[in-house]
């Protein structure tokens, strides 16, 4: 069985205060002067995130003076590449593992640029020329969970092999100008259509939840000679897709840039996949979820959570490493269950034969499920 052997993660040293993010809004919105009836929900709509406060990497400088979109994409690459960097260094630091050592890179990201981040990070760092790389876009939230499986099932043909997993996600870039735009267009054509009420308002969701990071993790396959080192091995993994649900959740590219797209039925959605491939995969080991001492449950947001363990009945103990992580950074999307699984490492907080579950839901709508074992 694979096993993960080091972790590091990398966020953004400006970090906002929720109620200073809320006020910025609202003031933006109130700045339109435009009729918007909703104005009243939006301290409430980020207080009800349960988000203490998140790490921007593009601050909130030029927010009334908004980037237009390729000036935009172009900080958030800029950005995004400087805290990969930043995850890297410290994770060859941490494991004593040079880039030379590496002959596989797996990147995980919702940030879309050619070339993709880990030709990036080639150039900046001394990885091999013949480096296996596959970057993965488009699964969302769900990328961190699904880049272990992928890494774990390169290194299962490669056991002699060392793979690194980089996640990353720019949660600041609508701030940046896509937000102010889109709003704007939204709260005019409200004067027309009423339907569109509830579309501003999921657009005030997502800017309650997503912050900015990036995490990653040193995988070996078990003839590798680091393959006896302290680490979660990964015993299995579970896949869930969703068929008929591809406009729940995701993103799409409008006019005024980026738009996030969350549908009302996500929570609901996310507990039942949970569930069914949590049952499916502790059933196929033989495995009752009292047996599994170590969770990392992405936080998609508060009802999620609360949706999810009303439908597995999980314990307040599996569910605080989500809580507390989305109170700290908010919802990093695919670099979320990463960054857990670093703090986690760097508590040394498992006992040799314990067992742990890490899981993600994403776009498609899907559901990725691991199972590890220390």
């Amino acid at each position: 069985m694979p096993r993960i052997i080091a972790t590091a993660s990398s966020l953004p040293s400006t970090y906002y205060e929720q109620t200073l993010l809320a006020q910025t809004l609202e003031h933006y919105i109130a700045s339109l002067e435009r009729p918007f009836e909703g104005l009243w929900l939006v301290a409430d709509i980020f207080k009800n995130a349960k988000v203490r406060g998140r790490h921007f990497a593009i601050p909130l400088d030029s927010f009334y003076e908004p980037l237009d979109i390729g000036q935009g994409h172009r900080r958030m690459v800029e950005e995004r590449n400087a805290l990969c960097a930043n995850a890297l260094s410290r994770l060859f630091e941490k494991s004593g593992v040079a880039a030379s050592d590496i002959t596989q890179l797996t990147s995980v990201t919702s940030v879309m640029s050619i070339p993709s981040v880990d030709a990036e990070m080639m150039n900046r760092f001394g990885f091999r020329r013949d480096l296996k790389r596959a970057p993965l876009l488009g699964l969302g939230c769900q990328a961190g969970a699904a880049g272990i499986s992928r890494v774990t099932d390169y290194l299962r043909g490669h056991p002699r092999e060392a793979a690194i997993l980089l996640g990353v996600e720019m949660g600041s870039s609508i701030w940046a100008g896509p937000l102010q735009r889109d709003l704007e267009h939204l709260i005019e054509q409200l004067q027309r259509d009423s339907a569109v009420y509830p579309v501003i308002l999921s657009q005030v969701v997502a800017a309650s939840l997503f912050g900015d990071g990036a995490a990653a993790l040193l995988m070996v396959g078990d003839e590798h000679p680091l393959a006896t080192k302290p680490g979660p091995r990964v015993v299995d993994t579970r896949s869930v897709f969703v068929p008929g649900t591809v406009g729940l959740m995701g993103m799409n590219m409008e006019d005024a840039g980026p738009r996030n797209v969350l549908g009302v039925d996500v929570p609901e959605m996310a507990s039942r996949t949970f569930a069914e491939g949590l049952g499916t995969l502790l059933a196929e080991h033989a495995v009752d979820a009292s047996r599994v001492a170590h969770w990392f449950i992405h936080p998609g947001g508060p009802k999620v959570l609360q949706e999810l363990q009303a439908a597995t009945r999980l314990p307040d103990a599996a569910l605080a490493p989500s809580w507390s992580v989305l109170h700290d950074v908010g919802n990093l999307s695919s670099a979320t269950v990463l960054h857990m699984l670093d703090q986690h490492h760097d508590a040394n907080g498992a006992k040799a034969g314990e067992l742990g579950l890490l899981t993600a839901m994403g776009p498609g709508f899907s559901e990725e499920l691991v199972l590890l074992q220390w």
